[in-house]
């Protein structure tokens, strides 16, 4: 319901009255009016739940407007402001047909009216709207401007009838000067243009920014949004967070660390805490999202308390770095590592030491072979296959070192760093 309402005079008063007869009586409710002291008010009913606002100025027009929906509740606006709301509610719909009266209660005092002091309103009422359905907080705002937007008229500062400016956003077609003057489409030439699948806006049924639904042939990329696998590149849509993910992996655990301004293991729930605040960067290796943001003057890195066995398995690590700084020599950038107590087998680091790639257990290992440059982007992984014994370390997809272990992984204890290479009581950290 949105109205206008100009007060001659203080105190209570009855705005809107619903009831099931003419006088007022039968199945009633006052849904919108003033308290005794002057507050506008709007209450719902079964269950009774109302919200108060302020007292309304005498001789000085106010828009006034109420919404309601199950899920978002009833909510009172004022001059085109929320100025509360009851949250998520159900309510008992009127069973037969209602009658709305404007102004005054007639023999309906006693009805459920709550905190509104039900009487005769003294003043002014124009433009009362009944709506079928929940206005948006914009569609409310719009109402509350001049009345312009909706006298037919290009006037103002529309930019075609009754649209654009301070009204609402034009349809395709239609006159623009800004883009924010047509609704979720492009402004070209002075005209809001048909949506694409390349004008940088979720529309046309789109799953994410140009990409996905029936209207684009694009697929989303990892994180975006999806409603099905067909939206997504990687054929994988996890539908109740509603984004494309990667496919789990069918043999044995899977973790996956996406960084996205966060530290959180979205498929084993091996959350990472971040030490010494860490940022996240835009855009990450994806072209858009995040990337975990390590200084190594800072002595930032992430760690994960819970300890994770890598004894008697085969395990692969892989991730994307972009090293910032890399001093050829004895200098180490922790990578991935879990520390137990020195003594060879007891650990599990993956590292650059110098320009090279290092897996190991604190003493027997394998170095890669390629000498890494600051400011590029890789893809490395580390992989140890169990019944062989076999460590494989993987530049950009392709084998750079391989080894066979003296011995197994015996790691009983320690939390997972990521970033952060730990020596004894030396501590060695990533720089990128």
């Amino acid at each position: 319901m949105s109205l206008w309402v100009q007060r001659t005079s203080t105190g209570k008063g009855t705005l809107v009255h619903q009831s099931s007869q003419t006088d007022g009586h039968g199945s009633c409710t006052v849904p919108i009016g003033f308290s005794s002291a002057g507050n506008i008010t709007a209450t719902a009913w079964a269950p009774d739940n109302q919200v108060t606002g302020p007292v309304l100025s005498i001789n000085t027009w106010t828009h006034i407007a109420t919404t309601y929906s199950p899920t978002n509740g009833l909510r009172l606006y004022v001059n085109g402001t929320s100025v509360g709301g009851t949250g998520a509610q159900s309510n008992a719909p009127p069973s037969e047909v209602v009658i709305l009266t404007l102004g005054n209660s007639l023999r309906g005092g006693e009805c459920n009216s709550q905190s509104i002091a039900t009487g005769t309103f003294s003043g002014y009422l124009d433009e009362f709207r009944v709506y079928s359905r929940e206005l948006s907080a914009t569609e409310v705002a719009v109402l509350s401007k001049d009345k312009t937007c909706f006298d037919g008229i290009m006037d103002g500062d529309e930019t075609d009838i009754d649209c654009g400016g301070s009204c609402l956003t034009c349809a395709v077609g239609q006159k623009c000067t800004l883009t924010k003057d047509c609704n979720n489409v492009l402004c070209t030439n002075d005209i809001c243009a048909n949506p694409t699948c390349t004008d940088g806006i979720q529309n046309q049924k789109e799953t994410d920014v140009d990409c996905g639904g029936s209207a684009c042939t694009k697929r989303c990329s990892l994180h975006q949004g999806c409603l099905s696998n067909t939206d997504c590149t990687t054929d994988y849509c996890d539908t109740t967070a509603k984004k494309c993910e990667g496919v789990p992996y069918a043999n044995g655990t899977y973790s996956f660390w996406p960084m996205e301004k966060n530290a959180v293991d979205i498929i084993s729930g091996l959350n990472g805490k971040s030490m010494n605040s860490p940022k996240y960067k835009r855009p990450g290796i994806t072209g858009s999202g995040y990337a975990l943001k390590l200084i190594r003057e800072s002595r930032q890195y992430i760690t994960i308390s819970t300890f994770k066995s890598f004894v008697n398995t085969s395990f692969t690590v892989e991730m994307w770095i972009y090293p910032t700084t890399l001093i050829d020599g004895f200098y180490y950038y922790g990578l991935f590592a879990q520390y137990d107590p020195e003594s060879a087998g007891r650990s599990v680091q993956m590292m650059i030491r110098g320009l090279q790639l290092i897996l190991d257990d604190y003493i027997d290992g394998v170095t890669g072979t390629t000498s890494l440059t600051a400011k590029t982007w890789y893809h490395v992984a580390f992989v140890y296959d169990y019944p062989s014994k076999t460590q494989t370390i993987y530049l950009n997809g392709y084998q750079d070192a391989s080894r066979i272990l003296d011995q197994l992984y015996l790691d009983t204890s320690g939390s997972i760093n990521i970033g952060m290479y730990r020596n004894g009581h030396r501590y060695h950290y990533f720089d990128g």
